[in-house]
């Protein structure tokens, strides 16, 4: 919900791997002092090693290109690879 046309309509998108960096930098450029802190509700808690693993793991051929192909845009706008 961040595109009109299928074109970016944000100022600014922050990726979740970069949270704290890009809230940081946004705040400080709207003027807002901010010391980095984020809530950490579940973090580290029950974690297999598959899961702290490559997310592709998680994926067969039939399920990487099922996701692939529904987000399509966001993979190429935001830079990614799947």
């Amino acid at each position: 919900m961040y595109t009109i046309n299928n074109q970016i309509a944000a100022d600014r998108i922050i990726r979740y791997e970069t949270l704290a960096e890009g809230m940081k930098d946004m705040l400080a450029a709207i003027g807002i002092d901010w010391d980095g802190w984020l809530p950490h509700a579940k973090s580290g808690t029950g974690k297999s090693a598959v899961q702290k693993g490559d997310y592709r793991s998680h994926y067969d051929e039939e399920t990487s290109a099922l996701v692939a192909e529904l987000y399509a845009p966001e993979i190429a706008a935001h830079g990614y690879t799947f």
